[in-house]
C-alpha cells in the first residue's frame, strides 16, 4: 500500500491471476483484496490511532490482449480517505499463466501442428486452432519439416489499440510413422529408388549441358568431391601427399643422373 498526500486514502496494490485465454480475450473478474487504514482508537485520547485491517471486493473488466506484468489502475477503489477526502486507487498487477498450446511473443502466437509424410510431399490441409476457433490451413506440396507458415491477423489484439492485431505462426512438424506394413515399406522403397534415379538423370543432363556450352563446373558448395578436396587441403593431407610425390620425383631423377654418369 503506497501513501498519498494529505488525507487522501492510500493506494492499494494487489495481484490478479489469469489464464492465457482470459488475458488475450478479455474478461470480467471479481477481486478481493485487503489493506490497512488508520482509525482513532476507541475511547482513546485525541490523536491516538490504531491500524485496522479491512477488505473489499471489486469487479473489474480486463481488456483483451493484456500480458503478464501489466498493471491495471482502478480509480477510487483503494483505502478510504480521512473525512472529506477521496479514497485512493487500486493497482492490480496481472499474473498470466502460460498456455500449453499457444506460445506468445508480444502480439504474435505460435503453435506446432503435425503433418503426415503424404501431406508434406503431395500437399493438403491441416486443422489449426486459432484464438478465433478452428480453421483449415493449406499445406503446399513439397513442404519441408519445421516449415513456418503464417496466418495474418490471427494473433493477439493490442489492448492499447483495438485496431491492431498480431499474427499466428504455424510450425509444421513431420510425423514419421513408426510401424509400416510390408506393402507400405515396398512403396517407400520404390519411391526412393525412383527419386534417386530421377536425381541422377537430372545431374547427368545438367553436366552434359554445361560441358556442351563450355560453362563452368557446378559451384563447389554443392560438389561433394570439391568439398572433400578442400577438407583434405585444410587438414594437410594433400599437402603431405604433394610433398611425398615431390621427394619421390627428386629421388628418381638422382638415380637416372647417376646411371647416365656411370655409363
Amino acid at each position: 500500500m503506497s501513501g498519498n498526500a494529505g488525507g487522501v486514502g492510500q493506494d492499494v496494490r494487489s495481484v490478479l491471476r489469469l489464464s492465457f485465454l482470459e488475458a488475450v480475450n478479455g474478461c470480467s473478474k471479481e477481486i478481493k483484496y485487503e489493506y490497512f487504514v488508520r482509525e482513532p482508537m476507541p475511547g482513546g485520547r485525541k490523536g491516538q490511532f490504531q491500524k485496522v485491517r479491512k477488505s473489499k471486493t471489486t469487479k473489474i473488466d480486463v481488456p483483451p490482449g493484456v500480458d503478464n506484468g501489466v498493471t491495471i489502475r482502478v480509480p477510487g477503489k483503494g483505502a478510504e480517505g480521512q473525512a472529506n477526502y477521496p479514497p485512493g486507487d487500486l493497482h492490480i498487477q496481472l499474473d498470466v499463466a502460460e498456455d500449453p498450446y499457444f506460445k506468445r511473443s508480444g502480439l504474435d502466437v505460435s503453435v506446432d501442428i503435425p503433418m503426415t509424410l503424404s501431406q508434406a510431399i503431395l500437399g493438403g490441409s491441416v486443422d489449426v486452432l486459432t484464438l478465433d476457433g478452428m480453421i483449415s490451413m493449406k499445406v503446399p506440396a513439397g513442404t519441408q519439416p519445421d516449415s513456418l507458415l503464417s496466418l495474418k491477423n490471427k494473433g493477439i489484439r493490442d489492448y492499447n489499440n483495438k485496431y491492431r492485431r498480431g499474427n499466428q505462426f504455424v510450425r509444421l512438424k513431420l510425423k514419421i510413422p513408426t510401424k509400416l506394413t510390408p506393402k507400405q515399406m515396398d512403396i517407400i522403397k520404390e519411391f526412393d529408388a525412383a527419386a534417386t534415379s530421377t536425381a541422377s538423370a537430372a545431374d547427368s543432363s545438367s553436366a552434359e549441358a554445361k560441358a556442351g556450352s563450355g560453362a563452368e563446373d557446378c559451384k563447389e558448395t554443392f560438389n561433394v568431391q570439391s568439398a572433400w578436396k578442400r577438407l583434405r587441403e585444410f587438414l594437410g593431407t594433400d599437402k603431405a601427399a604433394a610433398g611425398e610425390a615431390k621427394e619421390g620425383a627428386a629421388a628418381e631423377a638422382a638415380k637416372s643422373k647417376a646411371k647416365a654418369a656411370s655409363s
